[in-house]
C-alpha cells in the first residue's frame, strides 16, 4: 500500500502500516488518497521515463511524450490493456495501425489547443526558449493546452525552433514499431510493471 505522512506530505510504498513517517519521523502516517496515489504513480513514471531517454531514439522520446499524454489516467485498466494488447502482445501491424491513430488523435488535439489560444488572442512563440533541462519556457505556458505543451516539448535539432505538427508527421512510427530499441520496450514493460502494480495497492486485479 501507499501511504503519506500528513506533516511533510511524504508518500511512499509499505507492506504494513507504518509506525513513522521514514522521511520526518512523524509518528504517524495515513493511507494515501486517489490524487496522492496518481502523484506517486505519475512521478514514479517520469523517472522511469528519464532512466529509459538515454538509450531510446529522438523519435522514440517524443513519441512516448504522445504516449504517455494519451493515456491519462495512467494507472488505469484502460492503460494496461492498451500497453498489452496493442504493444507488447500485439502483431507489428496492429501496434502500427494504433499508433497512426494516436498520431492523428494527438494532431486533433493540438488544433484544438491552438483554435483555443487564438481565441483568446494568445500568440505562439515564434521561437523556443528552455531552460537548463531543456524544457520549454513561455509566457501565459498555463494557459496553453497539455497537447501543445506536450509538442513544444519535443526535441527538434534546432532547440530553438517551435516544434509544430510537422513534427509529428515527422515522427517514423514504423521505424518505433519494426525496430524498436530495448530501452523504449523496457521503458513499456516498466510502464505496464507500475499500472498493474499500482492498481494492486488500491486493490484492483488487472
Amino acid at each position: 500500500m501507499l501511504f503519506t505522512c500528513p506533516r511533510c506530505h511524504y508518500t511512499f510504498a509499505s507492506a504494513d502500516t507504518p509506525a513513522m513517517c521514514p522521511d520526518c519521523g512523524h509518528n504517524r502516517v495515513v493511507p494515501s488518497t486517489d490524487v496522492e496515489y496518481d502523484r506517486f504513480y505519475e512521478s514514479t513514471l517520469a523517472v522511469l521515463r528519464e532512466e529509459a531517454e538515454p538509450g531510446m531514439s529522438a523519435d522514440e522520446r517524443n513519441w512516448t511524450r504522445v504516449l504517455l499524454y494519451l493515456n491519462r489516467p495512467r494507472a488505469s485498466y484502460f492503460t494496461a490493456a492498451f500497453l498489452r494488447g496493442h504493444i507488447l502482445d500485439a502483431t507489428p501491424e496492429i501496434t502500427l495501425d494504433t499508433y497512426k491513430s494516436m498520431r492523428w488523435e494527438f494532431l486533433r488535439k493540438v488544433s484544438a489547443d491552438k483554435a483555443a489560444l487564438a481565441a483568446e488572442k494568445i500568440v505562439e512563440p515564434e521561437y523556443m526558449l528552455r531552460d537548463g533541462a531543456g524544457a520549454p519556457v513561455v509566457a501565459n505556458w498555463e494557459r496553453f493546452g497539455l497537447a501543445l505543451q506536450t509538442l513544444y516539448a519535443f526535441e527538434t535539432p534546432d532547440p530553438h525552433a517551435v516544434p509544430g505538427t510537422d513534427a509529428v508527421q515527422a515522427i517514423s512510427l514504423e521505424r518505433i514499431t519494426e525496430n524498436p530499441t530495448e530501452a523504449y520496450n523496457r521503458f513499456i514493460r516498466a510502464w505496464l510493471g507500475l499500472v498493474s502494480e499500482s492498481s494492486l495497492r488500491r486493490g484492483v486485479e488487472l
